[in-house]
């Protein structure tokens, strides 16, 4: 079983994706042109792993060393997508970019394997419109970063197979996220637009002087506070 990441290894998604996977037991294969670029990244990873074994943060069953083996790297997209029946995009968030990629991808992968983006804000139909296999396509959007915060959004497009979400959301309970089904996409998802909303009140009370505080930095911690407790009790 591989699960295939193609995503700028300088960022952090895509990694921590990648030590997700692993500690779940599966064999992940990581892509990139440059192999200067998947060194870089696998060496990332493996710095992370010692990290949180020492740490004990380290997640799933396996030891450390079972998780990193399970971790590959290629710079042949033909080799990477092979056999593997999900295969995650982690590119910049542009349009254009997710496009070619998908495009690429959709020469090579098996039919009925399942193609996913960690796009934040854009809509799975603006990605996957133009591919033949459109109807394996998803969105996965994880919370940043993916390792320690669990919560994960999956929106598929209305040309999504039922099974893509069924299988994705298995998947994300699996290796230990928590999994937000949105049942049709929706421009900002539901994270981004919950949390914007939030900041977007917060500056309005900064802005209209509401706090009577001391400095900008005792209103930063008091609304940091104030959200902190608020989070830990349920909403009636």
């Amino acid at each position: 079983i591989f699960f295939d990441f193609l995503f700028n290894f300088s960022g952090l998604i895509g990694r921590s994706f990648a030590m997700l996977y692993a500690a779940g037991g599966y064999n992940v294969k990581l892509y990139d042109i440059e192999a200067s670029q998947i060194e870089g990244a696998m060496k990332d990873i493996r710095d992370q792993l010692v990290h949180l074994d020492k740490t004990g943060f380290l997640r799933g069953k396996l030891t450390m060393t079972e998780q990193e083996n399970l971790i590959t790297g290629t710079n042949d997209l033909a080799e990477c997508v092979k056999d593997a029946f999900f295969i995650q995009e982690c590119v910049p968030e542009k349009l254009e970019i997710k496009q070619q990629v998908h495009s690429q991808i959709d020469c090579l992968m098996n039919k009925d394997a399942i193609l996913s983006s960690s796009s934040s804000a854009i809509v799975p139909s603006a990605i996957s419109q133009k591919i033949k296999h459109k109807n394996r396509f998803i969105v996965v959007h994880p919370t940043n970063p993916p390792f320690y915060a669990p919560l994960v959004e999956l929106i598929p497009a209305s040309w999504s197979d039922p099974d893509v979400l069924v299988r994705t959301r298995q998947l994300m309970i699996d290796i230990g996220q928590v999994p937000v089904v949105l049942k049709r996409e929706v421009d900002g998802f539901v994270l981004n637009r919950i949390q914007y909303a939030i900041l977007r009140e917060c500056w309005s009370l900064v802005r209209a002087s509401t706090l009577c505080l001391i400095s900008k930095t005792v209103i930063v911690e008091t609304i940091e506070m104030i959200m902190q407790i608020t989070n830990k009790e349920p909403m009636h």
